[in-house]
């Protein structure tokens, strides 16, 4: 009994892997999911709102949200994370900013 892929899939799986080993992709640039959110946010394309509408369904999103609504220290309780790990996460810190900024102005309104 041979629990060998069907050759499809294996031509498949090679082909796939391929560009992890090529000397050319090691240069390829990564973008960040805050650097991802933050140019698709700022955008024109129709084909925002399809990638807007993926991005608020990542886990990176949710604390992006709750670490801008909450801040920083609720946030750490509640991920069970130390505050200098969680601002490490890519584009937490302009959540923290966003939310000092929000907080300065409802100060500004209310007191």
């Amino acid at each position: 009994m041979s629990r060998a892929l069907p050759t499809r899939a294996v031509a498949l799986i090679r082909e796939y892997s391929k560009p992890l080993t090529r000397p050319d992709w090691r240069t390829l640039h990564k973008i960040s999911n805050y650097d991802l959110f933050y140019h698709i946010s700022h955008s024109d394309y129709t084909v925002k709102d399809i990638i807007m509408s993926n991005i608020r369904e990542t886990d990176w999103y949710k604390m992006y949200l709750f670490i801008e609504v909450w801040g920083i220290e609720t946030a750490a309780v509640r991920y069970n994370m130390p505050t200098y790990d969680l601002i490490n996460i890519n584009g937490m810190r302009y959540a923290v900013i966003q939310h000092n900024i929000m907080n300065d102005e409802l100060n500004r309104r209310y007191y």
